[in-house]
């Protein structure tokens, strides 16, 4: 009994609990399922957000909830392997609003690949088109940080995205 509470205390003290996130600094604790819930609710609300920033069905006061998901030292490397940086993505996406009302994005997929210390791993094939055409699919992984400010309190943290075949 006593070794059990003293193993819990463990868990607990050292940040081993779910997500390592019950005493890291983030003040968001979280098991493993939530924490597959909300990396699976993010990528799709994110990319939700963008077909509707493409599509012009969102305001500008709304493009917050995409400025606040990303880390301040958020990057991406595109599927032609250029490397965009926080503003840089910033701005392009912000310059992108209204630019297809036919946009179609879908996530399928979304998988938990790693969790510990207050990151995340995971993987999702983001599907893009035009409402009527064949979508162009691309396999992506983002690496999250726990933040209890960000949308799901997850921030995005970096993105590796590939074409697929």
């Amino acid at each position: 009994m006593l070794l059990g509470v003293m193993l819990l205390l463990f868990f607990i003290v050292g940040g081993w609990l779910g997500f390592g996130l019950s005493n890291n600094g983030s003040g968001v604790a979280m098991d493993s399922l939530e924490l597959e819930a909300r990396g699976k609710r993010e990528i799709i609300q994110l990319h939700r957000f963008f077909q509707d920033w493409y599509r012009g069905r969102l305001d500008d006061d709304q493009f917050s909830r995409f400025d606040r998901a990303l880390d301040r030292d958020f990057s991406i490397i595109m599927p032609d392997a250029r490397v965009l940086e926080r503003p840089d993505i910033i701005q392009a996406v912000r310059g992108q609003k209204a630019s297809d009302e036919h946009a179609v994005l879908e996530i399928r997929n979304a998988t938990l690949r790693h969790a510990r210390d207050g990151v995340a791993v995971f993987t999702y094939e983001e599907w893009q088109g035009r409402q009527g055409e064949a979508p162009r699919g691309r396999l992506s992984t983002v690496v999250f940080a726990s933040d209890k400010d960000a949308p799901n309190s997850l921030s995005w943290l970096h993105v590796h995205e590939t074409w697929l075949p």
